[in-house]
């Protein structure tokens, strides 16, 4: 009897101890440490703007606005996708906006990037997420994945301080506002932050005050009257190919009148702010400035 007793003991205290290791291990998994509220802890690096003015190019040739076209990240095994990433943040690892021991498949990043299936094909206008990593924010259409950038490739991407500027002039402007115009079943934006978030700068905030012909979106909360913080993630969606979800009607918004001066003022932050009234540790700036 007490052989039984002892067993059984010995077995609640294995059992104690596999619910410590299986808790502990989702918690490296999921680079999270929640508090009572529920909100992930991301270890902040230390991020000292560059001052001078730095115009970033943009990759165009790695994806494809068409969704069955090929992609340089098609078929990439899993060292060859973290090579690939981490050589695109390097390109201008001097503006301090990505941590120096960037690694994407630990700490918070993994709930970028754990659920990517290797060695398969991408969607086309999904690859420009990745190979793309200093568009911090990218705009697309509410219910779609297309970048505008693929569209508008004549748009400028200046990083000057802690500010980014993204501006669209002319003919680009036009077309900028042609491709949220028509065929846009929701006639909203959708603002995703996944560069943002993977850079460490995990919460979001539309400035209305600064913002220029822009209104929240028909779902509430908005990130133009709230927090926003969307981690986004990279998996086999529908497509039965890599995408990137979801599609959080919290970071959508609409344009008031098409082909007007328009500006989306987007501060960034790593800690959550005192108030949305707050400087931005890093502010997103895009304009669009028709003739």
């Amino acid at each position: 009897m007490k052989r039984i007793k002892l067993l059984f003991f010995l077995f609640l205290i294995f059992l104690f101890i596999t619910i410590l290791i299986r808790d502990y291990l989702k918690f490296i998994d999921m680079g999270q440490y929640y508090t009572k509220y529920k909100e992930p802890f991301i270890r902040k690096h230390l991020y000292i703007p560059y001052k001078k003015r730095v115009e970033i190019k943009q990759d165009f040739l790695s994806s494809n606005i068409f969704t069955e076209f090929q992609t340089s990240l098609d078929f990439l095994d899993r060292k060859s996708f973290k090579s690939l990433r981490i050589l695109k943040i390097k390109k201008y690892a001097f503006l301090n906006v990505f941590p120096r021991n960037y690694d994407p498949y630990k700490g918070y990043h993994r709930r970028i990037y754990r659920s990517i299936k290797f060695n398969e094909k991408w969607l086309g206008p999904t690859a420009f997420f990745v190979t793309n990593p200093y568009n911090l924010i990218i705009l697309t259409k509410a219910n779609h994945v297309t970048a505008v950038n693929l569209v508008c490739m004549g748009g400028k991407i200046i990083y000057e301080g802690n500010t980014v500027r993204e501006k669209y002039y002319g003919k680009n402007a036009k077309s900028w506002f042609d491709f949220f115009k028509y065929d846009n079943e929701y006639s909203h934006i959708r603002v995703n932050m996944v560069n943002a978030y993977d850079a460490g700068f995990i919460y979001s905030y539309i400035d209305k005050c600064k913002s220029i012909n822009i209104e929240e979106g028909d779902y509430k909360p908005n990130i133009m009257n709230s927090l926003f913080s969307q981690h986004s993630f990279f998996h086999v969606g529908r497509y039965g190919v890599n995408n990137i979800s979801p599609k959080d009607t919290k970071g959508w918004i609409k344009i008031k009148k098409y082909y007007n001066l328009t500006r989306i003022f987007v501060k960034l932050w790593q800690e959550k702010p005192k108030s949305l009234e707050a400087d931005g540790e890093l502010n997103y700036i895009i304009e669009v400035l028709p003739k």
